[in-house]
């Protein structure tokens, strides 16, 4: 609907003018009460209150305060502020929300109940539900475009959709914005329109420019037509900031770069955040990130499954010149090349303290932890998760490749699951190339191919040093590197000869009791993760059906009672949990923050 159909409703004497700007008004504002200063803000209290805010832009940098609810009845609302003139003022929704409106204009820019948002602005303790939100570029749930404005404990809930680019289930566009203790819950939707539809998110569709986003997530599922689909963030750029944020819902992205929290993000840094949605894309989609260009990501997590045709991966689908550290993933992971249960293809840039554990399947390049590590260093990292490829398949990483420029270097590292396919298929890595290199790394899980397989590498000209496989488990008596031992060899107490001039006290630890990692060695500063047992599938989540089985494995005699109260506990308080190492089980195992 166009700002001319809406002439109809306005006050006597306005002006609408091109590209839905609303001349200044000559007459003084009149309001609940209030005098629009900070001790005395004008008073919100109606839906005309509303109406004459939006179309008084010469009180647009005043105070203002929301004395109760307001509900549009399913009329309509006028956005306040446009592309020219900002809000710049303080809005305090004082705890209160406005409900049940309607902002349907697929054919303008600046959209929301807030069209534009200035330097300056605060937008504070406001909700906005069932507000049906659709416009074209900068369109969000709260405000179209945010420059410069802090929002604080805001939220919607509303279906919020867009034709163009920017849509956000709170804000469209945010430009060295601030976000602290929000969210969104409804869907948010980038429709085609004739253009390609880009930056679709959760929360944000587009966060840029020195903007941070602290203690807040997304819950709505987040569709994209073209590329950069994120759960919470579509494309985070330049040098900005999530923390302590997360993002539940589905993520589909029509093209490129869907991911549970992120779709795509440059420069910036992402911590202390986690995605639980799954993701359908096609290229460069991540559980948790679709593909990271420079920047940080630090103790992070995602347990969404990611599908789709590659450079899929449980936490990331490509990095480009990043450092991830602290993370891990744990959802399945389907496609067909570059597929990792951690990330698709690392291009560049280190990744460390990380593991997955989730089942990887691919038809070219797969690996439990990256499909293909194709430059930079993987260190202190490991994988349990079943991979199933035709061809170049690891338990660790599906293919090493490197340049005389730009070698590539795996150190310190394990893979404990199966691998099984066609060939070129290795307990650690499936294939690697001559500028490719592996140090101090061993391989336990069951490989099965027709050709070109081994314990530890299946095929490649690679450097292997201090490596090795247990011939028992993974049923390989030969390799493209490294050294096969026993079982028994390998687990505590080490024989002599094995693991030569690997450092046991500040990188590996002795797992003499075979509680760790049933008695191989474990990482000292990544220690494995360990599921209870109720947990069947280890995606950190006791379902009802799992905790009912467990709980019938007590009453049968079979599983401990303290173990059965702790399933129980964990299934009645959200299901998702997760391990504390310095605590003994069963209360190792504590609700998921």
């Amino acid at each position: 609907m166009c700002w001319k159909q809406y002439m109809r409703v306005c006050v006597a004497g306005l002006v609408a003018v091109a590209a839905g700007f609303f001349a200044p008004e000559a007459v003084a504002a009149t309001y609940s009460g209030g005098a629009g200063t900070e001790p005395n803000p004008y008073r919100i209290g109606n839906t005309a209150d509303w109406e004459t805010l939006s179309l008084t832009p010469g009180d647009w940098d005043s105070y203002f305060v929301l004395m109760g609810d307001i509900d549009f009845g399913g009329g309509t609302m006028i956005p306040v502020g446009t592309e020219a003139q900002p809000f710049t003022g303080v809005f305090n929704g004082n705890g209160h929300a406005v409900r049940n409106g309607s902002i349907v204009w697929p054919d303008s820019d600046y959209i929301g109940p807030f069209a534009n948002l200035g330097e300056g602005c605060e937008i504070r303790n406001l909700g906005v539900e069932g507000v049906a939100v659709t416009g074209r570029n900068y369109v969000g749930g709260l405000a179209g475009c945010n420059q410069g404005g802090a929002i604080t404990s805001c939220y919607t809930a509303s279906a919020v959709s867009g034709t163009g680019n920017s849509v956000g289930g709170l804000v469209g566009y945010n430009e060295n914005g601030t976000f602290s203790s929000c969210h969104a819950t409804g869907a948010v939707t980038g429709i085609s329109g004739g253009v390609s539809s880009c930056y679709v998110g959760g929360l944000i569709g587009w966060n840029t420019t020195n903007s941070t986003v602290t203690a807040s997530y997304a819950t709505g599922a987040v569709t994209g037509n073209i590329y950069y689909s994120g759960g919470l963030v579509g494309y985070n750029t330049d040098e900005s900031a999530l923390s302590s944020c997360y993002a539940t819902g589905q993520v589909i992205t029509g093209s490129s770069y869907g991911g549970g929290l992120v779709g795509y993000s440059s420069d910036s840094t992402i911590s202390a955040c986690h995605a639980t949605g799954a993701i359908i894309g096609d290229e460069e989609a991540g559980g948790l990130i679709g593909s990271n260009y420079g920047g940080v990501i630090s103790n992070c997590y995602a347990s969404g499954s990611v599908s789709g045709s590659g450079y899929l991966g449980g936490l990331a689908g490509y990095l480009s010149d990043s450092m991830v550290m602290h993370c891990h993933a744990g959802g399945t992971i389907s496609g067909e090349y570059y597929v990792g249960g951690l990330v698709g293809r690392v291009g560049s840039g280190t990744v460390t303290f990380c593991y997955a554990n989730g089942p990887v399947e691919g038809d070219e390049d797969a690996g439990g932890l990256a499909g293909r590590i194709g430059g930079g260093t993987v260190i202190y990292c490991f994988a349990g998760g079943a991979v199933t490829c035709l061809s170049n398949a690891g338990g660790l990483a599906g293919s090493i490749y490197g340049t005389v420029d730009y070698p590539t270097a795996v150190a310190y590292c394990y893979a404990r699951g199966a691998v099984s396919g066609a060939y070129c298929l290795g307990g650690l890595v499936g294939y690697i190339q001559r500028y490719g290199s592996v140090g101090y790394c061993y391989a336990t899980g069951a490989v099965s191919g027709d050709t070109d397989t081994g314990g530890l590498v299946g095929c490649g000209i690679g450097t292997v040093t201090s490596s090795y496989w247990d011939t028992m488990t993974t049923g390989e008596d030969s390799s493209e590197g490294g050294e096969g031992r026993s079982t028994d060899d390998m687990t505590w107490p080490y024989a002599e000869g094995t693991f030569k001039g690997w450092d046991f006290e500040t990188v590996w630890g002795a797992d003499t009791s075979g509680s760790i990692n049933n008695g191989y060695p474990y990482l000292v500063e990544n220690v494995p993760v360990l599921a209870h047992p109720a947990d069947i599938n280890n995606d950190f989540r006791v379902a009802l059906s799992e905790a009912i089985t467990y709980l019938a494995g007590w009453q049968a005699g079979s599983n401990p009672m303290a173990y059965a109260i702790r399933a129980a506990y964990l299934w009645q308080n959200g299901e998702r949990y997760a391990y504390d190492a310095g605590q003994a089980p069963p209360l190792c195992w504590i609700l998921a923050p």
